[in-house]
């Protein structure tokens, strides 16, 4: 029986962690002063509080990783990081005052459990979305490196897009880069 307890605790942890966020993120969203940049800021902590960046850019890349230079690695981090940081901005600064609840977890495997959750809407009226958190224990600590939206992982997502401009640049890498610089800098 030690082992389940400690089990149910463990799991129990992911639960509260991806929890944290959800309330971390829409108190933030709910104060009256935010603005494009201001959720910005606070993206880029989350990222690096309860995000996994570079096992997720990784994975992105795909099959590419290992084609790829050191400085092309570094510079597709940085792009990469950014990239995040716009979309998500653009998108939560929609944010109107939903409501985040977690509703359970599944074991995926020994490393990765998969805490699910649901965006509520304000006045409870309208449709709900389904929002899956893989949370990887690593080393003692836990870190999200995908987030399914209504059964369609980000994480996949990106890598097909980012598979298919570099296939359109003759399979170059710099191709990627290219794209990412721009989307980046225009905001």
């Amino acid at each position: 029986s030690f082992g389940i307890s400690t089990a149910k605790a463990a799991d129990g942890k992911h639960e509260q962690f991806v929890q944290n966020l959800g309330e971390e993120a829409l108190s933030a969203l709910a104060s009256d002063d935010m603005t494009e940049e201001k959720i910005a800021k606070e993206i880029q902590g989350w990222l690096s509080n309860y995000f996994d960046t570079p096992t997720i850019a990784r994975f992105a890349l795909g099959r590419y990783w290992r084609q790829a230079s050191d400085s092309q690695k570094k510079e597709y981090g940085v792009l990469f990081k950014d990239l995040i940081v716009q979309t998500y901005s653009k998108r939560l600064e929609e944010y109107s005052g939903e409501k985040f609840k977690v509703m359970g977890h599944t074991k995926a495997s020994d490393r990765d459990t998969i805490v699910h959750s649901k965006i509520l809407p304000a006045d409870d009226k309208g449709p709900t979305t389904q929002v899956d958190w893989r949370v990887r224990s690593s080393n003692g600590k836990l870190k999200i490196i995908d987030v399914i939206v209504e059964g369609v992982s980000m994480s996949v997502t990106q890598r097909s897009d980012f598979s298919s401009v570099i296939q359109k640049g003759g399979g170059r890498i710099d191709a990627l880069l290219t794209s990412l610089r721009k989307k980046t800098e225009n905001g």
